[in-house]
């Protein structure tokens, strides 16, 4: 029996880009930006992580670049934002369009973070960064966000158990 590695399909993060991008789109539509101004926006926040993590970490040209499916994507989704979203907008109120915000997003951060530990492995990062890459760090409004440190051991031996990062330490 062979060893079959896994490996998303790239609908996966097809889907994630495309609620990215409407999230973004949203956002910019919703600060009167013009349609290029909501493409920027929408190009940005669906593609600008993997743009830093395929030119300075894993060291390779950005899939926007190498993969032709991005691009209309994103283009499509700020052309229908733009036709569909202004006339939405004068009916939904900015606690429903928060709401929808955060379950675009809801969407698009466990897949992104999927595709992201995938890309590691792939890259021979170690497992204990591996699970660096998909770990959510939890909700604290006393958070002071990026000066906040994240002990990932003490997260793993609270979290998963101390027998696992043992292991994951050996790896």
């Amino acid at each position: 029996m062979t060893d079959v590695e896994f490996e998303l399909p790239a609908l996966f993060a097809y889907v994630a880009t495309v609620a990215w991008a409407f999230s973004g789109a949203l956002v910019a539509i919703r600060k009167r930006f013009d349609i290029v101004g909501v493409f920027v926006v929408a190009l940005l926040s669906s593609t600008g992580g993997s743009l830093l993590r395929d030119t300075f970490f894993l060291r390779r040209d950005p899939v926007l670049l190498t993969d032709p499916v991005y691009l209309p994507l994103i283009a499509g989704t700020t052309v229908l934002m733009g036709l569909f979203a202004a006339p939405l907008m004068r009916f939904l109120s900015r606690k429903v369009e928060r709401k929808l915000v955060e379950v675009v997003d809801a969407v698009g951060i466990p897949c992104f973070a999927v595709v992201g530990m995938q890309l590691a492995a792939a890259h021979g990062i170690p497992l204990a960064g591996v699970l660096f890459v998909g770990i959510a760090i939890p909700d604290d409004p006393r958070r002071v966000g990026y000066y906040a440190d994240f002990d990932l051991e003490a997260w793993g031996r609270h979290t998963i158990g101390d027998d696992f990062v043992d292991y994951a330490a050996k790896s």
